[in-house]
């Protein structure tokens, strides 16, 4: 089923054994299509510093959190090499393990430009994901590493992003806990440290009223 309109119902196909493959080729041919209509819009599943509604409106206005959801049987990674030298979240296949992440609907035009600032092609893929939201279960896009690195640490400005946009929408204690307890290191560029802070410094201004 195509994910461009939001909020689509995945449905389970004989007994729930499509393939991954398949579950991917379907999500490539629907983005190589427009949408049904000028409104077409992406529901997106964001798991890492995306999660943050500062951090996604910078570089997608069209953003609209549409809630907490559950992808089943991965686990988050921070292995994927950044273009500054750090690492960055990726989803896992991993039985038995939980990612929680934040829904969000982006229009068509956003959904390209987020492509292009994510490294679709250079670094991640897009590929469609069945996420849990309440009792019901949807299809949406996600980005996956298609390049890792063992060893890769995040910077302590990125993971308190993701952790921030966490607390945010209000993910379980235990998994933010678990984000927290993510070994981190400084970035010493002084200029990128300060400009990603001031997402942070938005999140609590809004916070606060």
């Amino acid at each position: 089923m195509p994910i461009w309109a939001a909020g689509s119902s995945t449905e389970r196909s004989d007994g729930g054994a499509a393939s991954r493959q398949s579950s991917e080729d379907s999500l490539e041919q629907s983005h190589r299509r427009p949408p049904d209509d000028a409104g077409g819009q992406l529901l997106y599943f964001a798991y890492g510093s995306n999660m943050l509604v500062a951090r996604l409106t910078e570089r997608a206005a069209s953003a609209r959190a549409e809630g907490a959801a559950r992808l089943r049987d991965h686990r988050l990674a921070w292995h994927k090499p950044g273009a500054d030298g750090s690492g960055k979240c990726d989803i896992v296949p991993s039985p038995g393990d939980e990612v929680w992440g934040v829904l969000y609907t982006l229009s068509s035009e956003d959904k390209v430009t987020l492509d292009e600032i994510e490294g679709v092609g250079a670094g991640y893929e897009l590929v469609q994901v069945a996420v849990e939201r309440g009792d019901g279960r949807l299809a949406a896009a996600a980005y996956r590493a298609t390049e890792v690195e063992d060893g890769a640490v995040p910077y302590a400005w990125y993971k308190a992003l993701v952790v921030s946009g966490a607390r945010e929408h209000g993910l379980p204690d235990d998994y933010v806990r678990q984000l927290e307890g993510t070994p981190a290191m400084r970035d010493t560029d002084d200029v990128r440290r300060m400009m990603n802070a001031a997402l942070l410094l938005l999140r609590d201004e809004g916070a606060g009223g």
